[in-house]
């Protein structure tokens, strides 16, 4: 059950991943809606420590450390988050 779980979760990672990567490839219009409203549509659906890690990439470019530094978790839970 708990590698169902885990499959489950690593394959809705990769969805708004997907969504984050192709907010940068979008054209500015596609079906009426923006990029960046995807993007924060896509963000809204993931959990809220892994949107706080992602969002903190965006607004301040920090990089995994500083990012794990300033929410006090390691480095690879960062780097599982991205």
């Amino acid at each position: 059950i708990r590698h169902i779980q885990k499959s489950k979760v690593r394959e809705r990672y990769a969805q708004h991943y997907a969504l984050f990567e192709a907010g940068y490839e979008l054209p500015l219009d596609l079906d009426g809606e923006e990029p960046l409203v995807r993007l924060e549509r896509g963000l809204r659906g993931l959990p809220e420590r892994c949107r706080e890690a992602v969002l903190l990439r965006l607004r301040e470019d920090l990089s995994n450390t500083e990012i794990a530094q300033r929410m006090q978790i390691t480095k690879k839970t960062v780097e599982v988050y991205m």
